[in-house]
């Protein structure tokens, strides 16, 4: 087993440094929707309260895609900005990363989540609603556990593993 997992480790990682555009889309893809289908069975309710909820698929792809063709993209160019900001990998270097991430790209994440699902139910004016009414509250819960794992990654993963983690 240690040996597949090593052996696994090392195709992704070529794949990462020779097709690091597909290889994060295709790795978002898979976590952003596996992510949405464990949050839509186990953390959100249904009419009956006591099942766990189904299991809306078409979502599932929906988040998917935004994170494969949207979000992965922004992310793999704004790390490298946020590394030119502040290069060392020291926690001071690390913190300074986190604070322009969270005060800049996160906003920007979220507009663009909410673009993305706003296009794909056909109505991409609904955008401009959805980040009125909900860009703040988002970015507030968000705020709560990006800064300590963006630290995390930002101080200790390094570079091409950082849109994985993240």
């Amino acid at each position: 087993m240690r040996t597949s997992g090593k052996r696994f480790f090392n195709w992704y990682s070529s794949c990462l440094l020779k097709y690091p555009n597909i290889t994060n889309s295709v790795t978002g893809f898979i976590v952003a929707g596996v992510g949405d289908a464990v949050c839509q069975y186990y953390f959100e309710k249904t009419d009956n309260s006591e099942a766990h909820a189904s299991i809306d698929m078409r979502r599932v792809l929906e988040m998917g895609f935004i994170r494969a063709m949207i979000v992965t993209p922004f992310t793999l160019n704004w790390y490298k900005v946020l590394a030119r900001i502040s290069p060392a990998t020291t926690l001071p270097s690390a913190l300074k990363r986190v604070a322009v991430d969270q005060l800049i790209g996160s906003p920007v994440v979220i507009m663009l989540v909410f673009l993305g699902k706003a296009i794909l139910s056909g109505n991409p004016v609904s955008a401009i609603e959805t980040t009125e009414t909900h860009l703040f509250k988002t970015w507030l819960v968000g705020f709560q556990y990006w800064p300590i794992m963006h630290t995390i990654n930002f101080r200790f993963v390094p570079m091409m593993y950082q849109p994985l983690y993240a």
